[in-house]
């Protein structure tokens, strides 16, 4: 009789321990500002953490409403985020992908791991957090590397890489590649008009604080130098409107005629 008593005094004792630990893990997870999924393949049953209401506006109640995550993201990511929430049928442990949430301007990332037993799997946890701060800086950043802030136009680094890239695909195809120099005062508006050139064989960049340089892969007909540069010439002898007025613009610009 004390025997089975103290096996009653111990099993009373690991619940309320693990009642205290599951208070703690819910706590936890609250705190953090994520959602997280929880399911078990052995008891088939699906429990959502964390900040789940303030990610969505429905609940997972079993393993077929993972559909429910798939339609709230933009089709070109439906397929890796299906791939992710079934995870054990390609065998592996871990994945993560990052989706835009259908209808917003909100990116996801959704991480799952799988845990295995003899093979089998056992348990899966599925954390998803908003990304989109980290996106934009990296869009930002990007963006600064590649182009100049005041035009948009390419800046002089990526100007060189892609002319590089021009003269070397000129020289397996035994092509030619012309380079403009543009000097004016209205960088911006300029830019903007030069910024219509660009394209496949045709690169604009700002090149210092009143100079734009073009390059142009294979110069020929409406993309030759010598038209391009009447263009640019035919619209600087019109005025740019300002605010408060209308300017008129003095530009220098030049050309090497290319030569084999």
């Amino acid at each position: 009789m004390n025997e089975l008593r103290y096996q009653l005094d111990l099993m009373r004792a690991m619940n309320q321990k693990l009642s205290a630990k599951e208070r703690m893990y819910r706590l936890l997870c609250d705190t953090m500002d994520y959602a997280y999924i929880y399911y078990s393949f052995e008891k088939n049953t699906v429990t959502t953490l964390g900040k789940w209401d303030d990610f969505f506006d429905f609940q997972i109640l079993d393993r077929r409403d993972f559909v429910k995550l798939q339609e709230r993201v933009d089709e070109p990511y439906v397929l890796a985020l299906r791939e992710m929430l079934f995870l054990e049928k390609s065998g592996r442990e871990t994945d993560s992908v990052e989706c835009m949430q259908r209808g917003k301007k909100t990116w996801l990332q959704f991480s799952s791991r799988i845990f295995y037993e003899d093979g089998r799997p056992t348990d899966q946890i599925i954390v998803v957090q908003n990304i989109t701060k980290q996106k934009t800086q990296n869009e930002e950043l990007l963006y600064m590397a590649y182009y100049d802030s005041l035009t948009g136009l390419y800046n002089r680094n990526y100007f060189v890489r892609l002319l590089t890239e021009f003269l070397r695909r000129a020289k397996e195809d035994n092509r030619l590649v012309s380079v403009l120099v543009i000097g004016d005062e209205l960088v911006q508006q300029f830019g903007s008009f030069l910024k219509e050139f660009n394209g496949d064989d045709v690169i604009v960049c700002h090149l210092t604080s009143d100079v734009y340089c073009m390059a142009i892969y294979d110069p020929c007909g409406n993309k030759s130098v010598e038209h391009i540069h009447k263009e640019i010439v035919k619209r600087t002898r019109e005025p740019f409107y300002l605010v408060g007025g209308r300017c008129q613009l003095y530009s220098s610009s030049g050309y090497q005629p290319p030569t084999r």
